[in-house]
Protein backbone atom coordinates (compact mmCIF):
# COMPACT_ATOMS: atom_id res chain seq x y z
CA UNK A 1 0.00 0.00 0.00
CA UNK A 2 1.64 3.44 -1.25
CA UNK A 3 2.24 6.01 1.77
CA UNK A 4 0.40 9.10 1.41
CA UNK A 5 2.13 11.97 0.54
CA UNK A 6 2.70 14.30 3.27
CA UNK A 7 2.41 18.08 3.16
CA UNK A 8 5.07 20.24 2.43
CA UNK A 9 5.72 22.44 5.15
CA UNK A 10 5.20 26.25 4.40
CA UNK A 11 8.57 28.33 4.60
CA UNK A 12 8.30 30.68 7.09
CA UNK A 13 10.68 34.08 6.29
CA UNK A 14 12.30 35.68 8.74
CA UNK A 15 12.03 39.09 7.05
CA UNK A 16 7.97 39.10 7.47
CA UNK A 17 8.25 41.24 10.95
CA UNK A 18 10.19 43.38 8.96
CA UNK A 19 7.37 43.99 6.31
CA UNK A 20 4.56 44.05 9.23
CA UNK A 21 6.62 46.99 10.06
CA UNK A 22 5.80 48.67 6.90
CA UNK A 23 2.59 47.87 6.79
CA UNK A 24 1.40 48.75 10.22
CA UNK A 25 3.06 52.19 9.63
CA UNK A 26 0.87 52.56 6.63
CA UNK A 27 -2.15 51.38 8.97
CA UNK A 28 -0.80 54.27 11.33
CA UNK A 29 -0.81 56.91 8.73
CA UNK A 30 -3.89 56.09 7.38
CA UNK A 31 -5.80 56.70 10.94
CA UNK A 32 -3.95 59.68 11.51
CA UNK A 33 -4.65 61.02 8.34
CA UNK A 34 -8.48 60.01 8.28
CA UNK A 35 -10.47 62.07 11.18
CA UNK A 36 -6.88 64.23 11.65
CA UNK A 37 -9.39 66.69 9.85
CA UNK A 38 -12.08 66.66 12.59
CA UNK A 39 -10.66 68.55 15.21
CA UNK A 40 -9.69 71.27 12.74
CA UNK A 41 -13.10 71.99 11.23
CA UNK A 42 -13.85 75.43 13.29
CA UNK A 43 -10.23 76.65 11.50
CA UNK A 44 -11.23 75.19 7.84
CA UNK A 45 -14.88 76.86 8.37
CA UNK A 46 -13.34 80.12 9.13
CA UNK A 47 -10.41 79.91 5.95
CA UNK A 48 -12.78 78.99 3.58
CA UNK A 49 -16.29 80.50 4.91
CA UNK A 50 -18.13 77.01 4.68
CA UNK A 51 -21.03 75.80 6.34
CA UNK A 52 -21.22 73.06 9.29
CA UNK A 53 -23.04 71.27 6.75
CA UNK A 54 -20.07 71.92 3.78
CA UNK A 55 -17.34 71.39 6.50
CA UNK A 56 -18.43 67.53 7.37
CA UNK A 57 -17.92 66.26 3.85
CA UNK A 58 -14.73 65.94 4.49
CA UNK A 59 -15.51 62.93 6.73
CA UNK A 60 -18.66 61.83 5.12
CA UNK A 61 -16.88 62.24 1.77
CA UNK A 62 -14.19 59.84 2.84
CA UNK A 63 -16.07 57.34 4.50
CA UNK A 64 -18.33 57.07 1.42
CA UNK A 65 -15.51 56.85 -1.41
CA UNK A 66 -14.11 54.30 0.82
CA UNK A 67 -16.70 52.39 0.90
CA UNK A 68 -17.52 52.47 -2.37
CA UNK A 69 -13.92 51.72 -3.41
CA UNK A 70 -13.54 48.74 -1.46
CA UNK A 71 -14.20 46.14 -4.03
CA UNK A 72 -12.65 47.57 -6.96
CA UNK A 73 -9.24 47.90 -4.54
CA UNK A 74 -10.12 44.22 -3.74
CA UNK A 75 -9.71 43.33 -7.73
CA UNK A 76 -6.89 45.97 -8.47
CA UNK A 77 -5.48 43.81 -5.34
CA UNK A 78 -5.80 40.38 -6.49
CA UNK A 79 -4.50 41.24 -9.94
CA UNK A 80 -1.21 43.56 -9.14
CA UNK A 81 1.75 42.98 -7.02
CA UNK A 82 1.88 43.86 -3.74
CA UNK A 83 4.69 45.90 -3.56
CA UNK A 84 2.72 47.81 -6.56
CA UNK A 85 -0.90 48.06 -5.18
CA UNK A 86 0.36 49.55 -1.73
CA UNK A 87 2.51 52.39 -3.26
CA UNK A 88 -0.41 53.26 -5.20
CA UNK A 89 -2.58 53.37 -2.16
CA UNK A 90 0.11 54.88 -0.26
CA UNK A 91 0.79 57.60 -2.93
CA UNK A 92 -3.17 58.42 -2.91
CA UNK A 93 -3.30 58.81 1.03
CA UNK A 94 -0.08 60.74 0.36
CA UNK A 95 -2.51 63.36 -1.16
CA UNK A 96 -2.71 65.28 1.89
CA UNK A 97 0.65 66.78 1.55
CA UNK A 98 -1.40 69.20 -1.47
CA UNK A 99 -3.68 71.06 0.67
CA UNK A 100 -1.54 73.16 1.90
CA UNK A 101 -2.26 74.32 -2.08
CA UNK A 102 -5.52 73.98 -1.84
CA UNK A 103 -7.11 77.43 -2.47
CA UNK A 104 -10.79 76.22 -2.26
CA UNK A 105 -12.62 74.26 -0.70
CA UNK A 106 -13.35 71.97 -3.80
CA UNK A 107 -9.79 71.38 -3.89
CA UNK A 108 -9.41 70.24 -0.22
CA UNK A 109 -12.39 67.65 -1.04
CA UNK A 110 -10.39 66.30 -4.04
CA UNK A 111 -7.62 65.40 -1.63
CA UNK A 112 -9.87 63.39 0.66
CA UNK A 113 -11.14 61.37 -2.11
CA UNK A 114 -7.38 60.74 -3.37
CA UNK A 115 -7.20 59.84 0.26
CA UNK A 116 -10.07 57.29 0.71
CA UNK A 117 -9.30 55.83 -2.49
CA UNK A 118 -6.27 55.29 -1.22
CA UNK A 119 -7.19 53.48 2.11
CA UNK A 120 -9.64 51.78 0.29
CA UNK A 121 -6.97 50.36 -2.05
CA UNK A 122 -4.69 50.04 0.85
CA UNK A 123 -7.16 48.21 3.17
CA UNK A 124 -7.97 45.94 0.31
CA UNK A 125 -4.60 44.54 -0.41
CA UNK A 126 -3.09 44.42 3.36
CA UNK A 127 -5.13 41.15 4.00
CA UNK A 128 -3.18 39.54 0.62
CA UNK A 129 0.00 40.65 1.90
CA UNK A 130 0.06 39.24 5.59
CA UNK A 131 -1.71 36.31 4.12
CA UNK A 132 1.28 35.47 1.91
CA UNK A 133 4.15 36.55 4.52
CA UNK A 134 2.66 34.94 8.00
CA UNK A 135 1.65 31.82 8.99
CA UNK A 136 -2.12 31.74 9.86
CA UNK A 137 -1.69 30.57 13.49
CA UNK A 138 0.17 34.38 13.65
CA UNK A 139 -2.88 35.94 11.27
CA UNK A 140 -5.09 36.55 14.28
CA UNK A 141 -1.75 38.88 15.99
CA UNK A 142 -0.87 40.54 13.20
CA UNK A 143 -4.18 41.48 11.96
CA UNK A 144 -4.90 42.57 14.96
CA UNK A 145 -2.00 44.84 15.72
CA UNK A 146 -3.35 46.17 12.04
CA UNK A 147 -6.46 47.35 13.69
CA UNK A 148 -4.61 48.20 16.34
CA UNK A 149 -2.50 50.28 14.25
CA UNK A 150 -5.49 52.87 12.69
CA UNK A 151 -6.95 53.34 15.74
CA UNK A 152 -3.44 54.58 17.07
CA UNK A 153 -3.67 56.66 14.16
CA UNK A 154 -7.27 57.88 14.59
CA UNK A 155 -6.16 58.42 18.54
CA UNK A 156 -3.20 60.51 17.79
CA UNK A 157 -4.82 62.65 15.17
CA UNK A 158 -7.30 64.03 17.53
CA UNK A 159 -4.74 64.50 20.11
CA UNK A 160 -2.26 66.30 17.88
CA UNK A 161 -4.26 67.64 15.08
CA UNK A 162 -5.71 71.17 16.61
CA UNK A 163 -2.40 71.97 19.13
CA UNK A 164 -0.34 71.51 16.03
CA UNK A 165 -2.50 73.62 14.02
CA UNK A 166 -2.16 76.38 16.77
CA UNK A 167 1.65 76.26 15.98
CA UNK A 168 1.79 76.17 12.38
CA UNK A 169 -1.79 76.47 11.06
CA UNK A 170 -4.30 73.92 9.97
CA UNK A 171 -2.85 73.02 6.36
CA UNK A 172 0.29 72.73 7.87
CA UNK A 173 -1.38 70.52 10.36
CA UNK A 174 -2.81 68.25 7.75
CA UNK A 175 0.70 68.46 5.59
CA UNK A 176 2.22 66.72 8.80
CA UNK A 177 -0.04 64.26 8.66
CA UNK A 178 0.58 63.48 4.27
CA UNK A 179 4.58 63.43 5.38
CA UNK A 180 3.96 60.60 7.91
CA UNK A 181 1.70 59.01 5.16
CA UNK A 182 4.37 59.51 2.41
CA UNK A 183 7.61 58.30 4.23
CA UNK A 184 5.17 55.27 5.47
CA UNK A 185 4.98 55.01 1.32
CA UNK A 186 8.39 54.78 0.69
CA UNK A 187 9.68 52.65 3.83
CA UNK A 188 7.36 50.07 2.56
CA UNK A 189 8.52 50.44 -1.09
CA UNK A 190 12.53 50.56 0.39
CA UNK A 191 11.59 46.84 1.95
CA UNK A 192 8.88 45.16 -0.81
CA UNK A 193 11.85 45.81 -3.18
CA UNK A 194 14.57 44.10 -0.84
CA UNK A 195 12.41 41.12 0.07
CA UNK A 196 9.82 40.79 -2.34
CA UNK A 197 9.77 40.58 -6.50
CA UNK A 198 5.69 40.74 -6.34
Amino acid sequence: MAERARPVARQVSAYRFVVEVAIWLLQFAMGLSFFAVAPLFPLIQESYGTSNAAVSLLVGVSSLVAALALIPGGVFAARTGSRTVLVAGGTLMSAVLFTPLASGFGLLIVTRVAFALGAAVTLAATPKVVMHWFPPRELPVVNGANIVAQSMGVTVSLFVAAPLADLVGWQEALFAAGVVTAAATVLWLIIASAVTDE
